[in-house]
């Protein structure tokens, strides 16, 4: 009896660091996905920036020639 404890506790250990290592991965997992953000939102601050009339107009310009190729089924 005491060896199935002991091989009881055993696996309830793995489960226990398993668990552990789960948690740290899916704590990467959320950092890598902020950074992703960050990078993405950076190129879209960088393009627009390039625009000399701002970003205000080249979001309306983008949005206009976008509802364009809708209207014209390209």
């Amino acid at each position: 009896m005491k060896k199935l404890y002991v091989k009881a506790m055993h696996q309830v250990e793995n489960v226990k660091a398993t668990l552990k290592e789960e948690k740290g991965a899916l704590s990467l997992e959320w950092v890598a996905l902020g950074l992703l953000a960050i990078v993405f939102i950076s190129v879209i601050i960088g393009y627009l920036a390039d625009n000399s009339d701002g970003v205000g107009s080249a979001i309306v310009g983008k949005l206009e020639e976008f509802v364009e190729q809708i209207g014209s089924g390209e």
